[in-house]
């Protein structure tokens, strides 16, 4: 179930705050039916609007039209961040009576694949699943803390550590971590100050001093004087 981002009486995980609200969802649908039934279990009673399509449903929680709204895992929007993860179902290929041939190709196909990558399925789920790429909007906290920071987060990182960043000739950040700087602008319209530092203590020096508020990608060398193994981490700081 989806609500607005800020919404946080519902973030809290209490189905008792669906209490009298206005609930969107699809008609006839599977993820509708269980919704419906989990919502009867907890004792919630609500209003249900159907609305015939999933973008439909998505515009008329952004529109305020409903509180919430019932839908699966496997789409999200901006506007929308999932508040209650009820249920779960299987999915199917489905082919013709007639090609039987195709149900055996398919079930030989999907075998061979089990068996090659055990963690195919899951690895599917974490690509195309909304509930394990995480809310794709900011929370009331996050907005919050925004609107105190003049919409500015301060982003430090690591000179010279290319593939991820480095500062170039003009003083600019480049590598495959600037892209991190221009999602947050083009999607949620935040400002990224970027500040280059020279070694993970100075980095982690300014990130428990506050004059940053982002650290990126902290590395660590370990091991002994005839073997090292290297490790390299991206972390995300917030701070209240």
């Amino acid at each position: 179930m989806y609500a607005r981002p800020n919404r946080d009486d519902l973030a809290k995980g209490d189905p008792q705050t669906l209490q009298g609200l206005t609930i969107g969802c699809n008609p006839g649908v599977m993820q509708t039916i269980v919704g419906q039934q989990w919502l009867a279990d907890e004792g919630i009673t609500c209003t249900y609007k159907e609305i015939a399509s999933g973008g439909d449903l998505f515009d008329a929680l952004a529109n305020g039209e409903v509180d919430a709204i019932i839908m699966n895992d496997t789409t999200s929007s901006p506007s929308a961040s999932p508040m209650f993860y009820v249920g779960s179902s299987d999915y199917y290929f489905a082919v013709p009576k007639s090609r039987p041939d195709l149900m055996d190709d398919i079930n030989a196909a999907m075998a061979a694949i089990a068996r090659v990558n055990p963690r195919y399925n899951d690895e599917v789920k974490a690509n195309y699943s909304a509930q394990n790429s995480g809310s794709s909007s900011l929370d009331g906290a996050e907005i919050s803390w925004l609107k105190e920071h003049d919409n500015i987060i301060t982003l430090g990182y690591l000179k010279k550590q290319l593939p991820y960043c480095t500062q170039n000739d003009d003083g600019e950040m480049e590598g495959s971590l600037s892209s991190l700087a221009t999602t947050l602008h083009d999607k949620f319209g935040i400002n990224v100050k970027t500040v280059a530092i020279s070694d993970n203590k100075q980095l982690a020096k300014a990130l428990s001093e506050g004059t940053i508020d982002v650290a990126l990608p902290f590395s660590a060398t370990t091991g002994s004087p005839n073997r090292k193994e290297s490790s390299s981490q991206t972390r995300w700081e917030r701070f209240p």
